[in-house]
């Protein structure tokens, strides 16, 4: 009829119901009015419309330009679903917008929808599906992905990809085009008609881009697919991003090696091969790392590992035909397929290598061998074999067997050629350990070949070995080291060995000082072999095992003809398997003559008013030098005038009062000597008595000893020594020294005075024996008799219970003392009063 291009337009729309539409479509299509007219009404007016419609095309987008190029082929057979945007939010939500029709393209890849409701609302805007059962197995779309360029529904540009993919192509995605607003008399005109009421700029793009190759058994590991080599089937293939860390796909290769990862979108990709068993990637040749350069038949598999083999980042780019063209591009289908990412395996080898050293432990400066074998384990002939052996730096090169190519470090050996399975090589290598290795010291031999290893491990084996180090040590002492001409001497050598090696033999030499000579017989544990002064030889003390010491000793006389310090030199000689030891100590020795030396003394003195006064001398003969004194004079020379002599112990031989005394011998026997020799540092005490013949102003007594010998014959040298008698000024008279009382530790100690002549006063002393040498000075009392005499007494509190001997000393106005006593106190127990009663007068 003459409305079939029309439709109602919409009821009751603004505020004046004289010019709006009141008419509602009704479910056949016509048009009713209600509510019905029962009189006259002329507001009930119908408005009509034009009806619409919106195609266009699905086209093979082989470029992935997002726009139909020439030579761009549509696709047939391609299920487009039309729905009304129900909720009008631009977006296709299945489930929720309305399914207004169904399209098939037709050879051209075309498609339309007609007989459209204008979108008067937003309600009533369209949107265009391309299914997912387009993409599922078998599906016209299988393995294509949309265009990457997109455009929105109303750009109204024809030719132009307006397609959003929404999920996974292949798995349950799809694709829809944004919201299309379909108005009457407001549609493009060039797009291939020039209806205003038809939209057919609605086309969706499509392109399928894959890639491939290969794994095959690269037998020759040329990194070539050669002819006759065969692929690789059954072989884990896997798909990363372009960073390697995101598995996209994963796949299987066919029976002659193939792969294909189809459905992927313009980007870069890592391509991994999983390898069996003991096949690893094949020798990197100069394409090997860019996959982009697009040759076809080599390795793309980096380094020669097994396990996983990867390629690295490839770049795919929908329409590109590769640099070297061999990418297959098809404008029929749409499709861009890269068949030039291979990977060759090839089944390595196993070498292995094993060393040893002898002998180990190693005694420094000998002669080490290396010992090393290569096998080859298989599966796989070992191509071009190489060895390196490195060795350490505490070894010098001497030879190798069979000659190396290089060195002498590393060693290295080419030329091998070819292991086969199952065959070794041996080497040896000779060196010598320096004497100065120390630690355990490691050479580290290496093996390798063209042919990938499967077990890097056993390429490499290092071979520790111990050093033993030699040490000696030797001290050198001698007893006594001061001696006199002919007086033996003892030396004692200690070797130590304080190293690892055992010494042997073990040669001992001595240079002895000039005048010094062996004593026979007194070596241990044995003589010299040789005597030849200076030198002394012991040619073989050893074995000396390590941690073992050896003493020597023996005695020599020394007879230099003047005295001084004399050094002996010993040196210990070690051989050992490798260096030769020495250690070398001295020892001074000081050759001396006898020395005596003399010192006199006045014991005593009594020049009171009383005759006679006796004078009694000490001479002290004493012992300095290193040997015994078996001849020893003394002669004591006095002044006759003031002093005639009394009395000595021992007794001089030569006794006339005539101012000289003579012992012939003081190591002669008694009652003239002491009936021994004068040992080193030993001491005679003679003791002379005289009596006072005359008042004495000053009189002096000399002791001399000469013509003095030791055990050895040996002459000492003179001395003397003498002692002055004075005019004493001071005098008191005592009348008693005592003590008075003990009362618990306190001693009180009573004095009196007949008479004090030039007193200052008073010193007392005490001792724990009766000795007065160690009596200590307990204080002083200053005199009160003034040329009289006085009383005195003083308080002592002692430490500790027992015997305690008292001194009393005047002391004179010169500050000389006179010493009276002791007398002594027991504490603690009963007390004995001592008492001296006299005068005793002292000058």
């Amino acid at each position: 009829g003459p409305l079939e291009a029309y439709t109602h337009t919409l009821a009751n729309q603004g505020s004046d119901d004289g010019l709006d539409s009141d008419g509602q479509p009704s479910g056949g299509g016509l048009v009713i009015v209600t509510p019905v007219i029962t009189g006259d009404d002329y507001s009930y007016d119908f408005g009509l419309v034009d009806l619409v419609s919106l195609g266009n095309q699905v086209w093979y987008d082989t470029d992935d330009s997002g726009t139909l190029d020439a030579g761009e082929v549509g696709v047939a057979g391609v299920v487009v679903e039309l729905y009304q945007d129900v909720d009008g939010d631009g977006v296709f939500t299945p489930g929720v917008d309305r399914l207004v029709s169904t399209a098939t393209t037709t050879a051209g890849g075309y498609y339309t929808f007609t007989r459209l409701y204008p979108s008067l609302l937003p309600t009533q805007t369209y949107l265009v599906v391309i299914t997912q059962t387009n993409f599922a197995p078998g599906g016209v779309l299988e393995g294509y992905v949309n265009s990457t360029a997109v455009y929105t529904g109303d750009s109204d540009l024809n030719g132009h990809d307006h397609g959003y993919v929404y999920g996974t192509l292949g798995a349950g995605g799809y694709v829809a085009s944004g919201a299309v607003t379909v108005t009457p008399g407001d549609e493009p005109t060039d797009d291939g008609d020039a209806d205003a009421n038809s939209n057919l700029t609605i086309d969706f793009g499509f392109y399928r881009l894959s890639l491939g190759n290969r794994v095959w058994y690269d037998v020759n590991n040329n990194g070539y697919l050669d002819a006759g080599e065969s692929g690789a089937a059954g072989i884990e293939v896997r798909l990363y991003d372009g960073t390697g860390t995101t598995l996209l796909m994963t796949t299987t290769t066919d029976a002659s090696g193939y792969y294909t990862f189809t459905g992927l979108v313009s980007g870069t990709y890592v391509v991994e091969v999983v390898a069996p068993g003991d096949y690893v990637s094949s020798q990197d040749i100069g394409t090997t790392g860019n996959p982009d350069n697009n040759v076809d038949g080599d390795d793309n598999g980096v380094g020669t590992a097994g396990g996983t083999i990867r390629s690295n980042p490839v770049h795919l780019v929908a329409g590109d035909a590769g640099a070297q063209g061999n990418n297959v591009v098809d404008d029929n289908t749409g499709s861009t397929h890269n068949p030039t990412v291979d990977f060759g395996l090839y089944l390595a080898g196993d070498l292995m290598v094993v060393k040893s050293d002898d002998p180990d432990p190693v005694v420094v400066g000998t002669v080490l061998t290396y010992t090393f074998t290569v096998t080859n384990n298989g599966p796989s002939v070992a191509r071009n074999v190489v060895v390196t052996d490195t060795l350490p730096p505490e070894v010098v090169f001497l030879s190798a067997t069979p000659a190396q190519s290089n060195g002498p470090n590393p060693l290295v050996w080419t030329g091998l050629g070819d292991l086969d399975v199952g065959a070794s090589l041996r080497f040896t290598v000779t060196v010598r350990v320096l004497v100065t290795a120390t630690d355990v010291f490691t050479n580290v031999v290496v093996v390798g070949s063209d042919t990938p290893d499967y077990n890097a491990d056993n390429n490499v084996d290092e071979e520790p070995t111990t050093p033993l180090v030699p040490a000696l040590r030797l001290v050198k002492t001698v007893e006594p080291g001061r001696v006199t001409r002919n007086q033996p001497l003892t030396y004692t050598i200690r070797i130590t060995n304080n190293g690892d090696v055992t010494f042997d033999p073990l040669v001992l030499t001595d240079t002895l000082p000039p005048d010094f000579h062996y004593i026979a017989g007194s070596g241990s544990p044995a003589d010299p072999d040789v005597v030849a002064e200076p030198t002394l030889v012991w040619q073989n003390l050893g074995p000396l095992a390590p941690g073992r010491s050896l003493t020597v000793t023996f005695a020599v006389t020394a007879t230099p003809s003047i005295t001084g310090t004399y050094v002996n030199v010993a040196t210990a000689t070690g051989t050992t398997p490798g260096p030769v030891l020495t250690d070398t100590d001295s020892a001074p020795v000081e050759v001396v003559n006898p020395a005596v030396v003399i010192e006199k003394r006045v014991a005593a003195v009594d020049l009171d008013i009383v005759e006679p006064n006796f004078v009694t001398f000490t001479i002290l003969v004493t012992n300095v030098g290193p040997s015994a004194i078996n001849v020893l004079p003394l002669q004591d020379l006095y002044d006759d005038y003031y002093l005639s002599f009394v009395n000595a112990a021992p007794y001089p031989e030569e006794d006339a009062d005539d101012g000289d005394l003579a012992w012939y011998d003081l190591t002669g026997p008694a009652p003239n000597g002491f009936d021994r020799d004068l040992l080193p540092g030993e001491t005679f005490v003679v003791t002379t008595v005289f009596r006072v013949v005359r008042d004495i102003t000053t009189t002096i007594n000399t002791a001399v000893i000469s013509g003095v010998y030791d055990i050895y014959d040996n002459p000492a040298d003179r001395a003397d020594d003498d002692a002055a008698i004075s005019d004493v000024p001071t005098a008191i008279g005592l009348r008693y020294f005592q003590v008075g009382d003990v009362s618990g530790r306190s001693v009180r100690l009573e004095w009196a005075t007949a008479v004090e002549v030039d007193t200052f006063g008073f010193n007392l002393y005490r001792a724990s024996e009766p000795d007065r040498a160690r009596a200590s000075l307990l204080g002083f009392v200053p005199s009160q008799g003034h040329g009289s005499g006085a009383v005195y007494e003083y308080t002592d509190t002692v430490p500790y219970d027992g015997v305690w001997w008292y001194w009393l000393a005047d002391v004179d106005t010169s500050g000389g003392e006179t010493f009276h006593g002791p007398v002594s106190a027991t504490v603690g127990g009963t007390v004995l009063p001592y008492r001296i009663y006299l005068p005793i007068v002292v000058r």
